[in-house]
């Protein structure tokens, strides 16, 4: 049943229309391409028993439908937050057509350092315009929570974020929860979750992303026919962050010949990836210590090249 809103203006549907419009400005759904996710834990799903070997392989959208709760894990830049932003985009479409009761709200936990963990969602949420009275309305069994970033929690002597959560999870179990980390952490969240891995990109899921990411067809189809081939010897290609920084370095010194032939000299692994796109940014002549985070909860591959925040620190000299 949709949530029948009592808040002047219309605060939830401006909400909603605030994901879309922010989707549109930040091109989530013009270049997110779903790929799978494996399900580690598929008899005994509760997080603190004993991992199993048997394993199954989803996309996102049906473990959505197949687990109530659930954890997306996956390496640096395999896609955990923009999975995220994906999922919030399409509940907020499906809530505003009618086809959908949970209402999307997206959580970065990279910020969450004390205090109570309900008032921390209800700020974040606040900033996004859904007032308190309307938060505890969705909280009654009508919201997708989205919590992104369970790895950059850190216990002090006087503060549990884990065990905050969990507790916030079990007072509002009628609610669905997706929650991204990297590997690790899984054990401190004491509820019953599905847990899936994110897995790297296809063949096939290459080719969509480099179409995505790439106008000019021609040009795409020469990308993605010399990417498929190097990933044969450089892995790493697989991972949608690397393969966005190499689509960048690959178009933007246009490497290609006359004939579509790529040139010579292409980054042989992740660090040499980094090196040369900040070379590529900033001029070969400078020296630049700059630190880039990657994949901060709440913002794209892009963002996070482009904006260097703090969580993973890489001195690179070019």
């Amino acid at each position: 049943m949709i949530l029948k809103e009592n808040v002047p203006g219309g605060e939830l549907e401006k909400y909603l229309k605030g994901i879309i419009l922010d989707d549109g400005t930040n091109e989530t759904g013009k270049y997110y391409t779903l790929h799978s996710v494996r399900e580690t834990f598929p008899i005994h799903r509760r997080l603190f028993e004993e991992n199993v070997c048997l394993t199954h392989e989803f996309n996102i959208p049906q473990i959505i439908e197949k687990e109530k709760n659930l954890i997306i894990y996956g390496e640096a830049g395999s896609g955990k937050t923009i999975s995220l932003k994906w999922l919030a985009t399409s509940y907020a479409r499906s809530y505003l057509e009618k086809r959908e009761r949970f209402v999307p709200i997206y959580v970065a936990l990279d910020s969450y350092i004390k205090g109570s963990f309900y008032d921390y969602v209800r700020t974040k949420a606040e900033k996004k315009g859904i007032s308190e009275p309307c938060f505890k309305k969705l909280l009654e069994g009508k919201a997708l929570l989205l919590f992104d970033g369970l790895d950059l929690l850190t216990p002090s002597d006087n503060f549990d974020p884990f065990e905050e959560i969990s507790d916030f999870i079990s007072e509002y179990e009628d609610c669905r929860y997706v929650i991204a980390s990297r590997p690790g952490n899984f054990a401190s969240i004491k509820s019953t979750f599905g847990v899936f891995k994110l897995e790297k990109l296809t063949d096939e899921n290459i080719r969509e992303f480099i179409e995505k990411h790439v106008e000019d067809e021609e040009q795409a189809k020469t990308l993605a026919t010399w990417t498929l081939k190097e990933a044969r010897s450089k892995p790493f290609i697989r991972n949608p962050l690397m393969l966005y920084l190499w689509l960048k370095i690959a178009t933007t010194k246009k490497r290609t010949a006359k004939k579509g032939t790529p040139q010579k000299g292409v980054p042989s692994s992740r660090a040499d990836i980094y090196r040369t796109f900040i070379s590529e940014l900033f001029g070969k002549k400078e020296k630049i210590l700059l630190t880039l985070e990657i994949c901060t909860p709440g913002y794209s591959p892009k963002e996070n090249v482009m904006k260097g925040r703090n969580l993973k620190k890489l001195n690179l000299k070019v």
